[in-house]
């Protein structure tokens, strides 16, 4: 998580379609917050802590559609 007090918070920022698809394919992984509720309910969730995070973030790295390595050299050159 990201704490302001720290120097650089890099939020690494997935689209909720993602997000959801990511967690529905995890099934190492199980996630109380999303078996307990909808869909609808778990865009919910996100939602509200959207705006928590780009409050915090001093930098955002977009990771749809990017891969591991792409996202640690994009922040690399940062």
């Amino acid at each position: 998580l990201l704490a302001k007090n720290r120097k650089h918070n890099v939020w690494l920022h997935a689209s909720f379609d993602v997000v959801y698809d990511r967690i529905k394919k995890d099934t190492k992984n199980q996630r109380p917050l999303f078996l307990n509720h909808s869909k609808e309910e778990f865009k919910a969730i996100y939602d509200g802590r959207m705006a928590l995070y780009q409050g915090l973030a001093d930098l955002v790295v977009t990771v749809d559609n990017r891969t591991p390595e792409e996202v640690a050299r994009f922040i690399k050159c940062m």
